[in-house]
């Protein structure tokens, strides 16, 4: 939000004494900024693959104005406006300010993502006709879209970011969002967004027990998230490493110093997360955070491998 955008009094908007033209001024800007995310969000979750026929186009941004003019809210920080276990009424899109995200863990909140303008929040509980699964709390002064569940649900369903039957990118995103947000690497304090955006394009891959691969070496440039320490060991140098420090792997593939090469083992029957880096993905090492923290598994990762091996 710009500086004086929405401070009326010596803003140069009521210099003219006119106060009901400088709220109007700012709902429009409002309004706007709505429409902008919104179409934002969407293009996102329709992967480019939608906008072949014009019609549907515009199809699609006049429903956008429709979501865009609803009711905006203002919010005090430090506010929780998001409860667990609410009724689902309306998903918020966040057009200015930050919030935070928490779920419930071991009987204690425990934060799992930053959500900022620009982030859609609340569509799970909207979309599933569920009740709301985690708290969400005002960081600063924050301006929300809330958009009514069930105009939101038809426009889901109508554009087919949505699947009742199930299937659809949102219900992609929200299967593997959880690993996501557990892992050292894409959690804790990075963006909604970001989160959503790897999710949307991770694939799952089923791991029996006692199945390996190599990480560093399957033809392409991928990270695999695994879901618990516990559930992998490393084999280098003919070596086991049993207690790894966090189950993401592959992260040499990302880096351009030389590759330590080393081979996952399941414990158990688990799942983990393939990252590819392409064209969907390969904005990730541009992200200053992403590649500071693959840096630094990749230096301590070395650490480990070398100490497995060294003699005693």
């Amino acid at each position: 939000v710009l500086v004086g955008q929405v401070a009326f009094a010596g803003s140069a908007r009521n210099l003219s004494g006119n106060k009901t033209s400088s709220l109007r001024t700012t709902h429009d800007i409002s309004r706007q900024r709505s429409i902008n995310f919104l179409r934002d969000y969407m293009c996102n979750l329709l992967e480019d693959s939608f906008f072949t026929d014009s019609i549907r186009e515009e199809q699609l941004q006049a429903y956008i104005e429709i979501l865009a003019d609803n009711e905006i809210r203002s919010i005090q920080p430090q506010t929780p406006f998001l409860k667990r276990g609410e009724k689902s009424d309306f998903a918020c899109m966040l057009i200015s300010g930050s919030a935070s995200v928490w779920i419930e863990e071991n009987g204690s909140l425990k934060q799992v993502t930053v959500a900022g303008a620009g982030d859609l929040i609340g569509d799970i509980g909207v979309l599933e006709v569920k009740p709301r699964n985690a708290n969400v709390r005002s960081e600063n002064y924050v301006h929300a879209l809330q958009i009514p569940a069930t105009l939101f649900r038809e426009v889901a369903v109508l554009f087919e970011i949505y699947n009742p039957n199930g299937g659809g990118v949102l219900q992609r995103i929200w299967q593997n969002r959880p690993i996501i947000q557990a892992s050292a690497i894409f959690g804790q304090n990075v963006p909604f967004r970001f989160q959503n955006k790897v999710a949307q394009y991770a694939t799952k891959v089923s791991l029996d027990q006692g199945q390996c691969f190599f990480p560093d070496n399957d033809g392409t440039k991928s990270i695999y998230l695994g879901k618990s320490p516990e559930h992998f060991s490393l084999r280098f140098n003919d070596h086991e490493v049993s207690d790894i420090i966090e189950p993401i792997f592959g992260e040499n593939n990302l880096l351009t110093h030389g590759v330590i090469e080393y081979q996952v083992v399941a414990n158990r029957k688990t799942t983990v997360l393939k990252v590819e880096l392409g064209s969907n993905l390969d904005w990730i090492m541009d992200v200053p955070l992403f590649k500071l923290r693959l840096t630094e598994l990749a230096s301590r990762r070395k650490i480990e491998l070398e100490r497995t091996v060294r003699p005693r």
